[in-house]
């Protein structure tokens, strides 16, 4: 494998958790920035919800989805 495809798989790897995390943040803690930005309660605040137990699964979709892609040949190399 050359650099380009290593690129790949470790922008994979670092984005797929921002994704995680930047979905998380949506769903649970938008209403508390309509909150503060308004000063109007909007939307439901989800005080329960942890972020540890979406990144703990966030390894295994990490893992899984570079696998999938990679028996896919979408790291190959079109030299």
């Amino acid at each position: 494998m050359n650099w380009y495809i290593w690129a790949r798989i470790i922008s994979d790897s670092l984005l797929i958790p921002v994704a995680i995390i930047l979905a998380y943040s949506i769903k649970f803690k938008l209403s508390h920035l309509k909150t503060f930005i308004f000063d109007v309660p909007l939307g439901t605040v989800y005080d329960h919800a942890q972020i540890e137990p979406y990144l703990q699964g966030g390894i295994f979709v990490v893992i899984l989805y570079v696998s999938i892609f990679y028996f896919l040949n979408i790291y190959r190399s079109y030299d």
